[in-house]
């Protein structure tokens, strides 16, 4: 909490208060968040090298998209070769370190083809929790956020 609050003096101090004040305020947020996200699209990268195995990072909303549920998820997945199972999302586990760290915190990794053996309507994602990345389940009848979350391709 206390690195957050010095960044914002920072910034405050290289902004300037008339700049910092528009920056905050309550009228411009929509703007700002827009403004980020931007920036967030920018700066993921496409593609990411794990241990001996290259992936593409791909998105399976199309433009203008936000939430869509999770079964057409796994449609465009599969009709982008991006299926991925078990064996990739172990392997990132496993080689995690690898991961480019500007993903932490920006991306969600969905593995459509790593179904849990009690109930084929759950599939596994990967996440950082803040410490390290970790797999969880989540339900396919749910919405799921097309700008955080991706599928991957492997490329070898």
């Amino acid at each position: 909490m206390f690195k957050r609050l010095q960044a914002i003096v920072c910034l405050w101090k290289q902004l300037g208060e008339e700049r910092f004040s528009i920056l905050v305020s309550l009228e411009n947020r929509s703007k700002v968040k827009e403004f980020c996200d931007q920036i967030l699209k920018e700066t993921l990268t496409p593609t990411m090298t794990v241990g001996d195995r290259t992936y593409k990072i791909l998105s399976f909303s199309r433009k203008d998209e936000g939430s869509m549920n999770g079964y057409t998820m796994v449609e465009r997945a599969k009709e982008m070769s991006a299926h991925l199972g078990k064996d990739d999302g172990e392997y990132l586990l496993e080689h995690q370190l690898d991961i480019p760290i500007v993903l932490r915190r920006n991306v969600i990794f969905v593995f459509t083809d790593w179904r849990c053996s009690s109930d084929s309507d759950l599939v596994q994602c990967v996440w950082w929790n803040g410490n390290s990345w970790k797999c969880y389940w989540y339900r396919l009848d749910c919405l799921w956020n097309g700008f955080f979350v991706r599928v991957l391709r492997r490329l070898n």
